[in-house]
């Protein structure tokens, strides 16, 4: 027999085109928005980088320079104070030399000094290597200054002298003192011998105790320091950290540069937008372009620029004193400090995500042929078949889903030639599942029913629980109910009515407690997912121990008291003041063992013992990572106790003693 159909000629894409092109489209696209967001990623890494280096850097260099610059003003302080304690004679050239000398030893000053108003001058200056030289200027010749070298106790050695080294009266520590009073800063001023060493005095006038301006006193200090703290500040390799004034002046530098240039033979301070360092400049130039006059910047901020094509992140952040320093620190850092292993790292990246890409395409094209490839011999097959060759078979290898096509098409065949063996097969089939879905619904029957037969021993279990906070809730509120019912409020004191507040208040949180209990087995019995599943979860929390078992004892001794039988609490050994337990879970077991033991006590007592038995201290895994104790819950009475050949008994779920119906339950 021969079948035909007819066909319909259109365009059809090939199954290893539809495979390869999805499939490649996702590589390209995982692969570029890897490379993309690997690169904004760091650009953003970068930037949140350089602006916390920048301030964190300012932050260090503020706290430096209000350490460093408040140790002229402090030692001046301490000098005036000297003078009103009469500790220190300033007119006593000799005294006062040492006493300056001594100062010196301790502190890390370039210059300390006083001049009067008489133009007589003493001080003490550190040399570079680090020994001391004692200047004085004595009447009546004010304009000569003696230089005299020290040896390790501060006595006068060798001496030099000066014929004409000006008025000290006419300097600008000295005249600026005078003239106002008050202490100030003097201009930031060069030596004339070592042009390279930058210098600020701090000036105190100096009164007498009649108030009378009898001189100025003051303490030089070397800022070449500033600069030297600012080279060690290890920030990235190519930042450039200087602190100018507000008229450009540069005040110190984390570079080698000299902050001075010679002009006619004559020192002259460097202006940093004239700076030879084309980062300082550029950046200095960028700051008057931006904000017009660096007196315009008044707080913290950060800016960036392009420098020969890279960018520059700035910060400039102002720093002042009281007495009327204005100074901006400034810190340059270029992006190429931090984007040179970023961009490494995006490199690395793109090459890795292009090799994974071709990878991706030969492994494609090969899983393609692979795939196709026994599709295009079953496709052959079926048009066989479909031709009326009933006797073709395939015989394919690959894929496990290809082979099992390549056997159903098989007996796809084979059930064609015999339309007797395929019904035959089919009934088979069909008797096959129906066996199977009726061991299925006997299974989900007894499931079922053992689901039933425990929510039932379940909810009798419940019920013999609930009793005993029942109890508890109604033999309270009788109590209550009683107490008041027999008080006398015209005989009542004050002490009698906090007496009876607490009773009562007692009362109340016994039968809280207890409905607490009562909620508790509520929603177990309403949890019916748990009991067909047989099991409950613990949830575990810290428990205070001893307010738990007093809440335990309070809700079942009601109870005992009903009974007329004695209750005992009995706590033992070094027991914890906290622990971890399910409080539900364990008060419901404790509860049911009490309840139990006083029911079946007609005469005596019923105790609850609590002790520790084992401690094991802590473990180093995160699960049993605190300290553990072992606690023994035993509970004893004065009833009959239970047979022996019964105790096996008692560890199964809803067993009872079966040796008489009075006693069942009692436990030993």
């Amino acid at each position: 027999m021969k079948i035909t159909s007819p066909e319909k000629k259109s365009f059809r894409l090939p199954l290893r085109l539809i495979l390869i092109v999805p499939f490649l489209v996702q590589i390209f696209a995982l692969v570029g928005l890897t490379g993309y967001l690997s690169l904004r990623n760091g650009q953003k890494a970068v930037n949140d980088l350089a602006s916390q280096m920048r301030s964190n850097a300012t932050n260090n260099i503020d706290r430096h320079l209000d350490s460093y610059l408040s140790i002229p003003t402090k030692l001046n302080q301490i000098n005036l104070q000297a003078v009103r304690l009469s500790l220190l004679k300033l007119n006593d050239f000799e005294r006062t030399e040492k006493y300056f000398w001594a100062q010196m030893q301790e502190f890390d000053v370039g210059y300390v000094n006083y001049a009067n108003t008489e133009g007589e001058f003493i001080g003490v200056e550190r040399l570079e290597d680090n020994t001391f030289a004692i200047h004085e200027v004595l009447k009546p010749n004010i304009l000569g200054l003696t230089s005299y070298a020290t040896n390790s106790k501060g006595e006068r050695t060798t001496s030099e002298y000066e014929a004409d080294s000006g008025d000290t009266r006419e300097e600008g520590w000295y005249a600026d003192a005078a003239r106002t009073r008050r202490p100030v800063w003097s201009e930031i001023y060069q030596w004339q011998d070592k042009p390279e060493i930058l210098s600020i005095s701090s000036s105190y006038p100096v009164f007498d105790s009649e108030e009378k301006f009898i001189g100025v006193i003051g303490v030089d200090l070397i800022l070449s320091q500033i600069g030297d703290f600012l080279h060690q500040l290890d920030i990235s390799p190519s930042t450039i950290i200087y602190i100018i004034e507000r008229d450009g002046s540069l005040v110190a530098g984390s570079g080698t540069d000299l902050p001075y240039r010679m002009v006619a033979g004559e020192p002259q301070r460097i202006q940093t937008a004239d700076s030879s360092n084309s980062v300082i400049k550029a950046t200095t130039q960028n700051l008057l372009r931006e904000y017009q006059s660096l007196d315009k910047i008044n707080q913290a901020l950060q800016t960036e620029f392009f420098l020969d094509g890279e960018r520059q992140f700035v910060q400039v952040a102002p720093w002042q004193d009281e007495l009327g320093l204005d100074w901006l620190i400034v810190i340059t850092m270029p992006e190429s400090d931090f984007m040179a292993q970023i961009n490494a790292n995006t490199r690395t990246t793109i090459i890795l995500c292009l090799g994974a890409l071709g990878v991706a395409i030969v492994l494609g094209w090969y899983t393609s042929r692979w795939i196709t490839r026994p599709i295009y011999l079953l496709s052959e097959a079926a048009e066989a078949v479909a031709q009326g060759d009933l006797d073709r078979q395939v015989v394919i290898s690959g894929a496990k889903e290809i082979v099992f096509l390549s056997r159903s098409f098989n007996k796809m065949a084979q059930k064609l030639k015999s339309q007797f063996s395929f019904l035959e097969n089919v009934n088979k089939e069909l008797e096959l599942r129906v066996e199977e879905r009726t061991i299925e619904l006997r299974a989900a029957k007894e499931a079922a029913e053992i689901a039933n037969q425990t929510k039932d021993r379940v909810l009798t279990n419940i019920s013999q629980e609930l009793r005993t906070p029942l109890k508890g809730i109604l033999g309270y509120s009788r109590i209550s109910q009683r107490s008041l019912s027999e008080i006398k409020l015209d005989e009542l004191n004050n002490f009698d009515w906090q007496e009876i507040k607490y009773s009562q208040l007692n009362n109340l949180k016994i039968i809280e407690q207890s409905g607490n209990h009562v909620s508790s087995l509520v929603n177990d019995i309403l949890d019916l997912a748990k009991i067909k599943a047989n099991k409950i979860k613990l949830s575990y929390q810290e428990l205070n121990f001893a307010e738990f078992m007093n809440s335990i004892v309070s809700i079942v001794k009601i109870r005992a008291i009903e009974k007329n039988i004695e209750l005992e609490y009995q706590s033992l050994g070094n027991l914890p003041t906290y622990f971890y337990a399910d409080e539900k879970r364990l008060r419901q077991v404790l509860i049911h063992l009490l309840d139990n033991s006083i029911r079946f006590t007609n005469h005596g007592k019923v105790v609850l013992k609590t002790s520790a038995i084992a401690y094991f201290p802590p473990q180093p895994s995160s699960i049993a990572s605190m300290a553990k104790q072992t606690i023994r819950f035993e509970i004893k009475d004065t009833g009959v106790g239970i047979a022996r050949d019964e105790i096996a008994k008692i560890f199964r779920p809803f067993e009872q003693a079966s040796n008489s119906k009075k006693h069942q339950g009692s436990i030993g």
